[in-house]
Formats: C-alpha cells, sequence, structure tokens
C-alpha cells in the first residue's frame, strides 16, 4: 500500500496527483489496485461508499459501490467492479502528464541509448542517425 504523502508535488514535477496516481497503478491487478483506492481514501483524497456497511444514512442512491478519488466518480455492483470502473473512467478524464509523453527530443535520445545498448550486446557497432 502506498503512503501518499509520498507523491509529487504538481508544481514541481508538472504532474498532477491523479495523473501520478492513475499512471502507478492502473496496470496492476485488481487486488493491488483495491488497495491503492482504499489507501487514498484513507488518506483523505476521496471517499467510498458501500451499500453494504450498515450505516442506512450513508448508503449511496444507486445501492452500488461509489468511489470518488481525486474527483473521478465510479460506481459498481461489487468493490471490484467499481475499481475496475474508475480505472476505465480515469484513463479518459485524466489528462497524460507531460512527463509521461515526452518531447521527441529526449525520445530520439532514448532510442540512440537503446540502439547502443542493444548493438554492445551483439558486438555490432551501432547505426546511430544523426
Amino acid at each position: 500500500m502506498t503512503n501518499l504523502q509520498t507523491i509529487p508535488a504538481p508544481a514541481l514535477t508538472g504532474t498532477t496527483v491523479a495523473q501520478w496516481f492513475l499512471t502507478h497503478y492502473q496496470h496492476g491487478d485488481n487486488d493491488s489496485r483495491t488497495s491503492e483506492i482504499r489507501a487514498a481514501v484513507a488518506s483523505g483524497y476521496g471517499r467510498w461508499i458501500a451499500p453494504d456497511d450498515g450505516n442506512i444514512s450513508r448508503r449511496p442512491a444507486t445501492h452500488q459501490h461509489e468511489i470518488t478519488v481525486l474527483d473521478i466518480t465510479a460506481v459498481g455492483a461489487s468493490a471490484e467492479e467499481a475499481v475496475r470502473n474508475w480505472f476505465k473512467v480515469a484513463a479518459v478524464v485524466i489528462r497524460p502528464s507531460a512527463l509521461l509523453n515526452p518531447d521527441p527530443e529526449t525520445m530520439l535520445e532514448i532510442r540512440r541509448f537503446a540502439l547502443c545498448e542493444i548493438a554492445s550486446r551483439f558486438n555490432v557497432t551501432p547505426q546511430v542517425a544523426a
């Protein structure tokens, strides 16, 4: 489970908390994503209302699990479905970070580095375009 206090400040990195959260957890298994959503809720980044929490006054109107984290809301018939739906909605709503989509010059440098690494493993001279 993540300590969400370690999320980098958006002003310093150019990445919002939502972008950071989605990037780090969207490809995990459902159990780990559920744990991270619960950690976000426990850290004050959202709320999770379950239809069967025993408190009638807190029951969601939809009678489903309602998750709101980082101002993104999703529902589901089960906790697992609600988490899956949250990540689906977040992937559509959250604009990709500039850090996650580097500029073309940075990508060229990454490709050059990868080509040199591959060439060194096969003992060949890399053919790097200028």
